[in-house]
């Protein structure tokens, strides 16, 4: 999973400097940003963002102030906006969304101001209160937080920190708030991954800061303890321009959860890696443009024009590449919707099968891309076309965990109850997954539990099975 967080000054403007652009290319499941900046009271923005079809706001009461919104590829369990207390609420600076796995919380702490107006208010009443409204999510699940913290934490978080030493987001109370989320057990993210200097989040517009990277970092992922092992990699974006910060993120393990041990004779149980196998597919293209046919090219770029330019030169479009996809594929794969739409509309075949008996539609649900699924079933797609594995789109989407693709799945009328080649229907998949959100989705729409004795076949492994299958 990646998560991406970013303090974007106002996202109408955001939105006019590219951030739609940036979201499709981040590849980041939920994007959390900050300061939105957005109509007061219960107004929306209207962010064209097909990538992520949930959108949840906590605006400010005064208009164009402050605020927070989180914009996510899977539906979550449920949503809030504040910690409970209304003069830290007023301002719209928290909202909260709860995963299967965690809890998170997305923020952006009060400036003390320039001349520390703000700075006792800051320290003794929101530092106290946020920290403690985490201490409470944490009791549920372990907690991710992330956002515009307002703080340099150490001297080697910010470019001088001895002329700043007195400066509102360096003063010793504000540093002193930043070591209690420490000391109560929450983990800055980056320090784990890089502990030199010279990394910043946010560089006054002034005087050429950015481009001489005389800056602050101020932007922050934190986590519970029990999020650690998971941890992969924590970054800063400070290429990416359109605010005064730039977007940090993480990214960590998927949260395949330890399945049970059933009991068979002459039959070993299954494990992490044989549920994995059912649907290992093919990940993101990794193609060396070089090698790469002009389609793929196209398409890996981003380049509709091309596309439709080769298409009318005569290119085959259910041609396949080197790795065995049709150009329909590659866009599913890589969410690439208004090519995906265009193929369609050429009279791409839908029904082509991939070396390992997967269709478009499969790869569409695999990545989550709910737009995908809906284009690709709009033009005709077979709902309930399984690999040679038996799996189908929806029982890949409970695996990867794709709530929305799933549901969208099912409201097409996708057969829940449909089985594997080793007897698993996609119940049974939500539930070795201990994903009670999509057992209670499954069920809604009638779903069962398939043959206990026949999922215990040993399932190929993966790997073998597709050597030289041309899997990227």
């Amino acid at each position: 999973m990646k998560l991406i967080s970013w303090n974007v000054n106002g996202i109408r403007s955001a939105l006019r400097q590219g951030f739609a652009v940036f979201a499709e290319k981040s590849g980041a499941d939920v994007l959390c940003v900050q300061e939105t900046k957005a109509p007061g009271g219960d107004q929306k923005v209207d962010c064209a963002l097909p990538e992520y079809p949930y959108h949840y706001w906590n605006n400010a009461a005064r208009a164009g102030y402050s605020g927070t919104a989180i914009f996510s590829r899977v539906k979550p369990l449920a949503v809030t906006s504040g910690i409970g207390v209304k003069k830290h609420d007023e301002e719209g600076r928290v909202l909260t969304a709860e995963f299967k796995d965690f809890i998170l919380v997305n923020v952006y702490v009060p400036n003390s101001k320039r001349a520390l107006e703000r700075l006792p208010y800051r320290t003794r009443e929101w530092d106290v209160d946020f920290l403690k409204y985490l201490k409470q999510q944490e009791k549920k699940k372990p907690v991710v937080f992330c956002g515009d913290l307002n703080v340099a934490h150490k001297e080697i978080d910010l470019t001088n920190p001895k002329s700043n030493a007195n400066s509102h987001g360096f003063t010793p109370e504000e540093r002193e708030g930043f070591d209690r989320l420490v000391q109560a057990g929450f983990i800055d993210t980056f320090r784990e991954f890089e502990k030199g200097g010279g990394h910043y989040t946010w560089w006054s517009p002034f005087a050429s800061c950015r481009k001489r990277n005389i800056g602050w970092r101020i932007d922050y992922f934190l986590v519970s303890p029990a999020l650690r092992g998971r941890l992969k990699e924590a970054f800063i974006l400070p290429e990416v321009t359109g605010s005064d910060h730039c977007p940090v993120g993480i990214a960590a393990a998927a949260a395949f959860a330890c399945l049970p041990a059933f009991a068979a004779s002459g039959n070993r149980a299954l494990n992490d890696r044989d549920v994995q196998s059912l649907v290992q597919g093919y990940d993101e293209p990794r193609v060396d443009e070089k090698e790469a046919n002009p389609m793929t090219k196209a398409i890996l770029s981003r380049n509709l024009a091309a596309v439709k330019q080769l298409v009318l030169e005569g290119a085959d479009v259910n041609g396949r590449n080197d790795q065995g996809l049709t150009p329909l594929m590659t866009a599913a794969s890589l969410r690439r919707t208004r090519i995906a739409s265009y193929l369609a509309e050429s009279r791409a075949d839908l029904e082509v099968r991939a070396r390992d008996g997967s269709t478009a539609l499969f790869f569409a649900a695999q990545k989550g891309s709910v737009p995908m699924v809906r284009l690709l079933l709009d033009a005709g797609a077979d709902i309930d076309a399984a690999n040679d594995e038996g799996v189908t789109p929806l029982m890949v989407a409970v695996i990867r965990d794709k709530y929305g693709a799933a549901e969208a799945l099912l409201d097409n009328g996708a057969d829940c109850n449909a089985q594997t080649r080793s007897g698993m229907r996609a119940l049974d998949l939500a539930a070795l997954k201990k994903n009670a959100a999509m057992e209670e989705l499954l069920r809604r729409y009638g779903a069962r539990t398939g043959d206990q004795e026949n999922v215990l076949v040993t399932v190929i492994d993966a790997e073998e099975r597709r050597e030289g299958t041309g899997r990227p």
